[in-house]
């Protein structure tokens, strides 16, 4: 049975809306990154650059309420959490520039570079969202294997936390019928997954810790392109 948020549930969205997401991910990883110094000039400068960029492209309307919200609250306010949570919507940007041919591929166990990906997609660019030519989409079999490995360690990773014990993971990729899986192959070592080098009944809990959260948002980000929802915040990751 298929849950709200689940990939394919909804049509997939188009390269235009692709990139509008993409920027909007850009920005809440931007503002994130300037919530450590509250009372900086050049901090406060790039704040209010920010959102007059949003509202001079129109961008701002893109924003789920969430994200205008962390937008619009004042440097050295932002909660904890949501300071946390923004930073690592890097990790979901990168996917969709990926996807949008603007990155290259990133393993699954490095963080993306978020300046470089957000200039890539055009933050704080006059016209983002008026190159030409215009950011097309990679070829959907691309998109369904890139799901199809982001489920995969997504679910290697949680499962490491329920039961830490090796396991021949590549042949629980092949064999697995509850759903369609895909692994490359440098993201193995032994037959398990491999986390910074080392397998992952090796791998320290902080290693873990940040592959595991690299794993969540870039398969939010995955589904997102498959249809798990209109609505970015909604996408289910639990298959």
């Amino acid at each position: 049975m298929q849950h709200p948020g689940q990939a394919g549930l909804h049509p997939r969205p188009g390269a235009r809306r692709v990139h509008e997401r993409a920027l909007a991910l850009a920005s809440i990883a931007c503002r994130a990154s300037l919530e450590q110094d509250p009372g900086d000039a050049d901090a406060e400068a790039m704040c209010r650059r920010l959102r007059d960029w949003l509202d001079a492209t129109g961008l701002q309307a893109t924003l789920e309420p969430g994200e205008a919200e962390v937008i619009a609250t004042p440097l050295g306010q932002l909660a904890r959490k949501a300071a946390i949570d923004a930073s690592w919507r890097a990790e979901g940007l990168y996917v969709l520039a990926w996807a949008l041919d603007l990155q290259p591929g990133l393993a699954h166990d490095r963080l993306v570079d978020p300046v470089a990906a957000a200039e890539a997609v055009g933050l704080l660019d006059d016209a983002p969202l008026a190159r030409d030519p215009a950011p097309q989409l990679r070829g959907e079999r691309a998109l369904d294997t890139f799901a199809a490995r982001q489920l995969a360690l997504h679910w290697r990773l949680r499962d490491w936390q329920l039961r830490p014990e090796p396991m021949d993971f590549a042949a629980f990729v092949r064999e697995c019928t509850w759903a369609s899986l895909d692994v490359d192959d440098g993201a193995l070592l032994d037959g398990d997954l491999a986390v910074e080098g080392a397998r992952i009944d090796q791998a320290d809990d902080e290693q873990l810790q940040r592959c595991l959260s690299i794993a969540g948002e870039r398969h939010q980000a995955a589904n997102w392109l498959l249809g798990g929802d209109p609505l970015y915040s909604n996408v289910d990751t639990s298959t």
